[in-house]
């Protein structure tokens, strides 16, 4: 299946653990927003999933929330890359978003949808990168929340 290319307006969709402390209730608005957690980059990047993708494919964004997981987080490539990170009295645009097709064993049917937020080459210090992973889960919003039992 030949897929389209990742376009700036794709939602982009990252699956969320409970265990792990991903979203936390904003106490000025009730809302549930993205905890700096939720996005976890390894040597790869961080893995989500393109929604125009599991629509081709006939899957809801829901069918991406099996155990453990319960919820979802959304943004767009444009948001990704949009993201500013000031460092030394400079803006910089440090992320952006790539298709990534999954490909391990055993194959899955969202395995055509997964992509990667990456991180841009720069010069930044690990732990200034760090921060800067860690702000971009204000480019997120909860779009999909169950209660765990």
């Amino acid at each position: 299946m030949q897929l389209p290319e990742l376009e700036p307006h794709d939602f982009l969709l990252r699956r969320l653990h409970p265990e792990k402390h991903v979203t936390v209730m904003d106490e000025a608005t009730g809302e549930r927003r993205l905890n700096w957690a939720a996005l976890e980059f390894d040597d790869d990047g961080c893995s989500v999933y393109r929604d125009s993708i599991l629509s081709m494919l006939g899957l809801t964004r829901v069918q991406i929330v099996e155990k453990p997981y319960t919820s979802i987080a959304e943004t767009t490539k444009q948001r990704v890359e949009d993201h500013v990170f000031v460092h030394a009295s400079k803006e910089l645009h440090l992320f952006t978003a790539v298709a990534a097709p999954r490909t391990e064993l055993p194959p899955l049917q969202t395995d055509p949808a997964h992509a990667l937020v990456v991180v841009k080459p720069n010069d930044l210090s690990n732990k200034k990168l760090e921060k800067a992973q860690r702000r971009l889960a204000a480019a997120f919003e909860v779009v999909h929340h169950e209660q765990s039992a």
